[in-house]
Protein backbone atom coordinates (compact mmCIF):
# COMPACT_ATOMS: atom_id res chain seq x y z
CA UNK A 1 0.00 0.00 0.00
CA UNK A 2 1.26 3.73 -0.99
CA UNK A 3 0.71 6.93 0.61
CA UNK A 4 -2.74 8.08 -1.79
CA UNK A 5 -4.24 4.47 -0.79
CA UNK A 6 -3.59 4.72 3.04
CA UNK A 7 -5.09 8.12 2.64
CA UNK A 8 -8.17 6.49 0.64
CA UNK A 9 -8.54 3.77 3.38
CA UNK A 10 -8.24 6.07 6.01
CA UNK A 11 -11.32 7.55 5.03
CA UNK A 12 -13.12 4.82 3.39
CA UNK A 13 -14.91 3.05 6.64
CA UNK A 14 -15.02 -0.20 5.44
CA UNK A 15 -11.51 -0.22 4.97
CA UNK A 16 -9.97 1.92 7.96
CA UNK A 17 -9.24 -0.96 10.02
CA UNK A 18 -7.49 -3.21 7.23
CA UNK A 19 -4.21 -5.07 8.22
CA UNK A 20 -2.53 -3.49 5.07
CA UNK A 21 -3.73 -0.21 6.11
CA UNK A 22 -2.11 -0.96 9.58
CA UNK A 23 1.13 -2.37 8.63
CA UNK A 24 1.50 1.12 6.21
CA UNK A 25 1.03 3.20 9.41
CA UNK A 26 3.25 0.65 11.85
CA UNK A 27 6.23 1.61 8.47
CA UNK A 28 4.88 5.51 7.51
CA UNK A 29 5.24 7.99 10.54
CA UNK A 30 3.50 11.00 7.47
CA UNK A 31 0.76 8.62 7.46
CA UNK A 32 0.14 7.53 11.02
CA UNK A 33 -0.05 11.92 12.07
CA UNK A 34 -2.68 11.84 8.65
CA UNK A 35 -4.53 9.09 11.04
CA UNK A 36 -3.65 11.04 14.05
CA UNK A 37 -5.57 14.21 12.93
CA UNK A 38 -8.17 12.09 11.05
CA UNK A 39 -9.42 10.12 14.02
CA UNK A 40 -11.31 12.68 16.01
CA UNK A 41 -13.44 14.09 12.94
CA UNK A 42 -13.68 10.68 11.23
CA UNK A 43 -14.88 8.68 14.66
CA UNK A 44 -17.45 11.53 15.24
CA UNK A 45 -18.63 10.68 11.37
CA UNK A 46 -18.99 7.44 12.48
CA UNK A 47 -21.35 8.07 15.22
CA UNK A 48 -23.45 10.56 13.17
CA UNK A 49 -24.29 8.08 10.80
CA UNK A 50 -24.62 5.40 13.02
CA UNK A 51 -27.18 7.49 15.47
CA UNK A 52 -29.07 7.97 12.03
CA UNK A 53 -29.19 4.42 10.67
CA UNK A 54 -26.89 5.18 7.62
CA UNK A 55 -24.60 2.22 8.73
CA UNK A 56 -23.62 0.17 11.30
CA UNK A 57 -19.59 0.95 12.28
CA UNK A 58 -17.33 -2.19 12.06
CA UNK A 59 -15.57 -3.35 15.14
CA UNK A 60 -12.56 -2.02 15.52
CA UNK A 61 -9.39 -3.99 15.10
CA UNK A 62 -7.78 -5.35 18.12
CA UNK A 63 -4.38 -4.38 17.07
CA UNK A 64 -5.19 -0.65 15.56
CA UNK A 65 -6.92 -0.19 19.03
CA UNK A 66 -4.14 -1.67 20.98
CA UNK A 67 -1.89 1.36 18.97
CA UNK A 68 -3.82 4.68 20.71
Amino acid sequence: MNCDQAFDALTNNSLRNSDELIQHLDRCSRCQDMADMLDPALNLFDDVLEVSGEFKAPAPSEEFVDEY
